[in-house]
């Protein structure tokens, strides 16, 4: 396998999987037309994108998914293992790093945008000044990959004209109606929903849930951990020589080639600073079984939403 990068940056993974036999794994839900406009979709382009590494780590993980699976003997598996890893690893990080970690701290944001909505929504007949505000300090070029100063002041724009501000007002409040906001306000509003209450519109944003309020590193580290174990764990019991023990869900050498993944996606640390060599260590006992545990909680608390758990 190899990666490549486009003028953004990005890193895209070359593979190319058997998708009628991954789509259990990643794919559960998916309505068959659905599945097939995916893959046509991904066979136009034959690539997985993965934005948040650079070039040097792309061949880094590469080289060491690669060392993965063959140090488990599971090289004709290497496409589609290749691809659900890739995918989940790019899906997953993407989902914490943008709406996970940005929500726990999105709580005052959240309320500064509902009331404004609200507002804005409920005087229809009002006249408004729409103001937006942009700060520019330093910024990434796309293009050179390095941060590159900006003297420039915040950037404002006002807009006053009834006509104008009305068409802006509508664009937002249909744009809300329909769920289609940014999702870097976090987790609290896509978990919570926005309604307009009555024929006057008045936007309720409702409680946010549980999961949101107890959301924690650790708790987004672990929702990452089962996001990209139970796809491979369900793929290794079922198209792999690898198999559960008797009347375990998952076996160790299973839990094992999870653990591998989860080094090499910086998911799972050791104590010593050292690299950790994929193609000779071993994870210890100790790591098996805390991701076996770990796992098993999940189980119990039926939260295994992802994929059934294996019996």
């Amino acid at each position: 396998m190899n990666n490549e990068t486009n003028r953004l940056g990005e890193v895209w993974i070359n593979v190319m999987p058997d998708f009628k036999i991954i789509k259990p794994y990643l794919f559960p839900n998916m309505s068959q037309g659905e599945f097939n406009k995916e893959v046509r979709l991904y066979k136009s382009v034959g690539k997985v994108s993965i934005p948040f590494l650079t070039q040097e780590k792309g061949r880094s993980y590469c080289s060491n998914l690669e060392k993965i699976i063959n140090k488990y003997e599971l090289k004709e598996h290497i496409n589609n293992l290749f691809f659900i890893i890739s995918y989940t690893y790019s899906n997953t990080m993407q989902r914490v790093n943008g709406i996970e970690r940005p929500g726990r701290e999105s709580t005052e944001r959240i309320k500064e945008f509902d009331t404004n909505i609200s507002a804005l929504a409920a005087n229809i007949n009002s006249h408004f000044t729409i103001t937006f505000e942009e700060k520019v300090g330093n910024i990434e070029s796309d293009y050179l990959l390095k941060p590159i100063k900006s003297r420039r002041k915040p950037v404002r724009f006002k807009f006053t004209h009834k006509e104008t501000t009305d068409w802006i007002k509508n664009l937002i409040v249909e744009a809300i109606e329909k769920g289609q906001f940014p999702m870097s306000l976090g987790l609290q509003l896509i978990s919570s929903s926005i309604i307009p209450d009555g024929e006057v519109k008045k936007f309720v944003l409702s409680a946010p849930t549980e999961s949101f309020i107890k959301l924690t590193e650790k708790a987004i580290i672990e929702g990452a951990i089962l996001s990209i174990a139970i796809p491979i764990i369900n793929y290794l019991q079922n198209q792999t020589s690898i198999k559960q023990t008797s009347d375990k869900y998952w076996s160790y050498d299973q839990l094992g080639f999870v653990i591998d993944v989860l080094f090499l996606t910086g998911l799972q640390t050791r104590e010593s600073r050292l690299p950790y060599k994929f193609h000779s260590e071993k994870p210890t006992a100790n790591e098996k079984d805390a991701l076996d545990k770990m796992l098993l909680r999940k189980v119990n608390k039926r939260k295994l939403l992802f994929i059934n758990p294996i019996r």
